[in-house]
């Protein structure tokens, strides 16, 4: 099937949490540090975990709630108490973010089991690309781009990402995929370090 009401119904949900998840991640990135923030999005698989129990009947194994658990446990370390006011801004932008990326997964998900992976990914290209629309259009006046090869960069590695990141989606649970893909934290920790020059490499890692 690729094309239902119950489907247009998901892509909808898709495409608006997904813009707003973007939208939030941004802001969140432009006031905080890359190293600190990335380590919030560890709260993903739990989003996705209550969210997947609801809407798809994905029921957890006790292994699979240890493992979260620990994955979580870990984001205790990131934060500098002293600093955390400072921060609080974009933690509070990033946490919206993981909110809705988080809850969009399971709607991905469920575009997969309704049609297949490659078809799923077209739809969100396109759900993306109409949403994403609606928040460039009232700034269209400031919008600027300045390197069309980062742009370009930027596409294709969001691209990938998700076609592989459904790829995974159709093969097992969506809080265990996204509990997998948190390994990415270790590597924005380390791009936050060395690209950005941002400090307490040793705190966070």
């Amino acid at each position: 099937v690729i094309f239902s009401p119950e489907l247009l119904l998901n892509v909808f949900a898709m495409g608006a949490l997904g813009a707003l998840g973007n939208y939030f991640i941004i802001k969140a990135l432009s006031i905080g540090e890359l190293s600190t923030l990335a380590p919030i999005n560890s709260y993903k698989p739990v989003v996705a975990l209550l969210a997947g129990m609801i809407y798809l009947q994905e029921t957890p194994s006790l292994n699979a709630l240890y493992g979260i658990f620990l994955i979580i446990a870990g984001t205790y370390f990131i934060f500098d108490r002293r600093n955390i006011e400072y921060n609080g801004k974009a933690v509070f932008y990033r946490v919206l973010a993981l909110i809705c990326s988080g809850t969009e997964a399971v709607f991905i998900k469920k575009i997969i089991l309704l049609t297949d992976v490659t078809t799923a990914f077209v739809y969100w290209v396109l759900a993306g690309l109409v949403f994403a629309t609606l928040f460039v259009l009232p700034a269209r006046k400031n919008l600027k781009i300045k390197s069309y090869k980062y742009q370009i960069c930027l596409i294709l590695a969001v691209a990938l990402m998700q076609y592989s990141t459904n790829f995974v989606f159709s093969r097992m649970n969506v809080a265990y995929a996204l509990a997998l893909f948190q390994l990415s934290t270790l590597y924005s920790v380390f791009l936050g370090a060395f690209i950005f020059r941002e400090k307490d490499f040793r705190r966070k890692i």
